[in-house]
């Protein structure tokens, strides 16, 4: 992890809102070093700097039901057109930005960890602002959520012309909080979502980034394309098995079309990336041209090894069945679980027992 200095990366007044929050997490994450949280006095003004228009600081102490805005960013208090400073959460007008932002702090108590977000807020006056925010747990102690600190960036049509692609920058921004993806689920999910969103940046400037693949002497695949890309932020003697399913995970968000936010949530959600790795997995697997057989089939060839007379689930019909047994006395084996077979599952369990038979005929 990199060490904290008094001048953080440098984040430019046009830079990225992408670049923007990847730069407030590195930095707080340095400063947690080997604690779960950092405390508020760890920033320095230097540090703060960058962000400070940006930011917005939500004082705990009195209580989570109590929640205080103890500062408030120049950009977002200009949005405001009101000094909330000093007042209670619940003062931020419903429809302000800066409601969006802190209507999640709920979610970094519940996490214990930085939450990262990002949407589109439809202002009063009719300009749709899409933007992205982060918000980041602080502790005196260590273990008591004191403050939380938000930095929020958001982009309008006037700010289109400097928004130009800079892929080198947004590697370097990548490249960092891949450092402190380690941390926790929610870190690495959020390092994900940015990789997605710097793929659709690179297909938009692939002459950049085929630069960026030569500089780091990473070889592009074709038929693995998401792999080049990890190794370009990990680095290439990073975990294999970790970059493969990285790799699947993202090819499986791009082929259903997710926005890196949208990603994000469902590598949160129940089955997470385990689900979406299988998917691809099951999409890659050679199917039997030649032979072509249903599980179901499959399963009516193999010799039985055991009958259970009686079945108490036996809800599903003619569906084939995936078992979970243990081992009991005497040589039994108690069966203690089922569930439908996956037809991936199934079906490469039921070929090697086909292979296995026909080898013990031969």
């Amino acid at each position: 992890m990199a060490a904290a200095a008094d001048s953080p990366d440098p984040v430019s007044g046009q830079a990225r809102e992408r670049r923007l929050i990847l730069a407030f997490y590195e930095q707080w994450s340095a400063l947690a070093a080997d604690r779960p949280y950092p405390a508020l006095t760890d920033f320095t003004a230097a540090m703060l700097a960058p962000y400070k228009p940006f930011a917005v600081l939500i004082d705990l102490r009195g209580g989570r039901d109590q929640p205080i805005l103890r500062a408030i960013g120049g950009r977002i208090a200009a949005r405001l057109g009101e000094n909330l400073v000093g007042q209670a959460l619940e003062r931020a007008p419903r429809h302000s930005l800066l409601s969006r932002v802190t209507d999640h702090y709920l979610e970094v108590l519940a996490n214990r960890a930085p939450v990262a977000f990002e949407a589109t807020f439809h202002e009063a006056l009719g300009e749709d602002i899409p933007y992205r925010a982060i918000l980041a747990p602080l502790s005196d102690d260590g273990e008591n959520i004191d403050f939380i600190l938000g930095v929020v960036n958001w982009k309008v049509e006037t700010d289109t012309a400097a928004q130009a692609i800079d892929l080198a920058a947004d590697l370097t921004a990548l490249r960092a909080a891949a450092k402190a993806a380690g941390r926790s689920r929610q870190a690495l999910y959020i390092l994900l979502g940015d990789a997605l969103a710097f793929w659709g940046d690179a297909h938009r400037a692939p002459a950049d980034y085929a630069a960026l693949l030569r500089e780091a002497g990473v070889k592009a695949q074709s038929r693995a394309p998401f792999t080049a890309l990890l190794k370009l932020i990990f680095g290439a003697h990073y975990d294999k098995t970790r970059l493969t399913e990285y790799a699947a995970a993202l090819a499986h968000a791009q082929r259903q079309g997710w926005a890196p936010q949208t990603f994000r949530e469902r590598l949160l959600a129940e089955g997470g990336m385990k689900a979406m790795v299988r998917s691809e997995r099951r999409r890659r697997e050679p199917r039997a041209a030649k032979h072509p057989m249903l599980l179901a089939e499959l399963a009516q060839g193999l010799p039985a090894l055991a009958v259970v007379d009686r079945w108490p689930a036996d809800k599903e019909g003619d569906q084939p069945l995936l078992l979970l047994a243990r081992r009991g006395a005497g040589g039994r084996l108690e069966v203690v679980a089922a569930t439908p077979a996956d037809q991936g599952e199934g079906e490469r369990l039921a070929r090697r027992m086909v292979r296995q038979k026909r080898s013990s005929e031969e």
